[in-house]
């Protein structure tokens, strides 16, 4: 039993970082959906605690309806997907859900695979006492009617106020008051039912990727077939996982993921946050530290990769005898990319910018360094028409690091 997103919803999530949605299915069923990262995806299937949020907030003259799912993967900063929902149909399903007191859940990654589906039982009382306070309240909807009192920036800047209110009300301390803003609100305890988890294949023009599983304790492996499928897209035929490079007598690897064309080359290290092999009270302090070290000896890998195709290091697929020809290795623009499965919010991100800086000035290297997640590389593919597209998206992306000190930022979704 596998869970397929409608077409109306696919092309949310397609153009969505996170979030939470109302769908429902084809049998007649409503269901929660979620993207996060994977990251956070393996923790509920490892049994974190999952909590349904809901509130409306006054913000300017509509009140808006706000729907949350916090996740306690991580002690001490736990992952949240937070949207604000005015649709109709929506207000309507979610009075069903919360009276039911019952659902399904379904996750969605990065890669807009829907690796982890669960039953779903809400907690009785609270999740009573919010279908009485929904049922009543008197959010905003957007019909045809009420779609002509507002206009479309005053609706979007209303919205991100009400977006800001409802985070800064479920960040706030307990002994913090309920600001006047918040009209109503509930926390609902979930209690899931995982569902045995599908093995997803990703097929492009010329890669077939996968199994991706859910429980797959081999992380690291993993995330680098999720690159190469995304590097794939922008250098179909022209990628490869693992390549070898010759260093005297023996081969090695030369990176993670290499891709290229006649303008431009993409060397890639892979360094994925361990979430099934690791106690989840670690606490944020550690894991900020294997993050930081991680992101420093991929920096200097790629370094050293770039040396060698610069060099005319003979370059073969992974346990083959045949080269690779690379073409204009020695002048094509060459970015240099660090993928984590997650932006670690703990992380000296200013440090890293530095970093990256650093790489990126040198004169033997000639390559534009980057650091990011696997969501923001798939964000940066997306509807790439070419390489050069793809290229110009990072040369900005990297701009913007520079400009304001950080490596943790995120590019905006193209349409």
């Amino acid at each position: 039993m596998g869970f397929i997103p409608s077409i109306k919803l696919s092309e949310v999530l397609s153009n969505a970082a996170v979030g939470l949605w109302v769908e429902q299915l084809g049998d007649g069923r409503t269901a929660l959906v979620c993207k996060a990262p994977e990251s956070t995806i393996k923790a509920l299937h490892l049994g974190a605690a999952c909590t349904f949020l809901l509130s409306t907030i006054q913000a300017e003259s509509l009140t808006i309806l706000c729907l949350g799912l916090r996740v306690d993967d991580e002690p001490e900063s736990p992952f949240k997907a937070l949207i604000a929902n005015c649709s109709p149909e929506d207000a309507a399903l979610l009075v069903q859900i919360l009276e039911s007191g019952a659902t399904t859940l379904h996750c969605i990654n990065e890669l807009n695979h829907p690796v982890l589906s669960a039953w779903c039982s809400l907690e009785p009382k609270s999740a009573t006492l919010a279908a009485n306070a929904l049922r009543s309240s008197n959010h905003w909807l957007l019909t045809p009617p009420s779609s002509k009192l507002v206009k479309l920036p005053d609706l979007s800047r209303m919205l991100e106020l009400a977006l800001d209110r409802f985070q800064a009300h479920i960040h706030r301390s307990l002994d913090d008051p309920v600001s006047e803003d918040v009209k109503m609100t509930a926390t609902i305890p979930l209690n899931l039912d995982i569902w045995k988890p599908s093995e997803i294949f990703e097929v492009t023009p010329t890669v077939t990727g996968g199994p991706f599983l859910i429980a797959d304790e081999d992380e690291g492996s993993k995330l680098e077939r999720m690159i190469h499928v995304v590097v794939d897209s922008i250098y179909p035929g022209s990628s490869y996982r693992s390549p070898d490079v010759q260093d005297g007598k023996i081969l090695r690897e030369l990176a993670d993921v290499l891709g290229f064309d006649s303008d431009f080359i993409c060397a890639v290290q892979a360094k994925a946050l361990a979430v099934l092999t690791v106690h989840s009270e670690q606490p944020s302090s550690r894991r900020a530290g294997n993050v930081g070290k991680d992101i420093k000896k991929g920096l200097n890998q790629l370094a050293g990769a770039l040396t060698n195709i610069r060099t005319g290091s003979s370059v073969f697929p992974h346990r083959e005898n045949t080269p690779i020809s690379i073409p204009n290795r020695e002048t094509s623009l060459t970015h240099a990319i660090v993928v984590l499965s997650e932006m670690y919010t703990f992380v000296d991100w200013r440090a890293i910018a530095a970093a990256v800086a650093k790489a990126s000035d040198s004169e033997a290297h000639r390559a534009l360094f980057h650091v990011l997640d696997i969501q923001e590389l798939t964000n940066l593919a997306a509807n790439c028409k070419d390489s050069e597209t793809f290229s110009h998206r990072l040369t900005q992306r990297g701009f913007f690091v520079q400009e304001k000190g950080t490596a943790y930022v995120r590019a905006k979704s193209p349409v």
